[in-house]
């Protein structure tokens, strides 16, 4: 009986590992194009999906995503996008 207790409280781990599993390429990617707070946010809160906006949206223009990744259109959008008057405002815009 103590054995089937455990195993249902190591459940709840299994599941948060396989989340954070998941969750994982899109911090990531999240951090290369400069969401960082989207991204750690996402990693451990409302199973992944901030992790999972910061992977999918426009970069910033000064990440290593954008420098490497992005044409002179995407940059002038992004650049429209995140200005840069604050790097927390940045940081916390969808």
């Amino acid at each position: 009986m103590l054995m089937s207790s455990s195993l249902r409280a190591d459940e709840g781990y299994v599941g948060l590992v396989y989340i954070w599993i998941l969750a994982s390429p899109f911090v990531i990617v999240g951090c290369l194009k400069g969401r960082y707070a989207l991204s750690i946010v996402g990693l451990v809160v409302l199973f992944g999906i901030p992790a999972i906006l910061a992977g999918t949206r426009l970069a910033r223009r000064d990440s290593w995503w954008a420098k490497r990744f992005y044409d002179e259109d995407q940059l002038a959008q992004s650049a429209h996008r995140y200005p840069g008057n604050s790097r927390i405002n940045d940081a916390l815009t969808l």
